[in-house]
């Protein structure tokens, strides 16, 4: 298994085993677990690139995809949103 640190993922949560999400229903949110554009940006080619390692794929009729941050309404794009929007 990658360490993810030296994968360059510099903004992964640091988890213990007393952490834990109160809603499941956010755990897949990245956007919630993001604080900035560009690690929204991060975030997502991160998991991206974490679930191909492993054969993982997006399911695209579950996935709702987030195109614009609403304060800067500035297009959030990556090629997996491409990807996604194109199916």
């Amino acid at each position: 298994m990658k360490n993810p640190k030296s994968a360059g993922w510099k903004h992964l949560i640091q988890w213990t085993a007393r952490m834990h999400f109160d809603n499941l229903d956010s755990t897949d949110d990245l956007d919630l677990l993001s604080h900035t554009l560009q690690q929204m940006h991060e975030t997502t080619i991160g998991a991206a690139a974490a679930s191909e390692v492993v054969g993982l794929n997006v399911h695209k009729r579950k996935s709702k995809i987030r195109l614009y941050n609403i304060t800067q309404h500035a297009p959030i794009k990556s090629h997996v949103t491409e990807k996604l929007c194109r199916m």
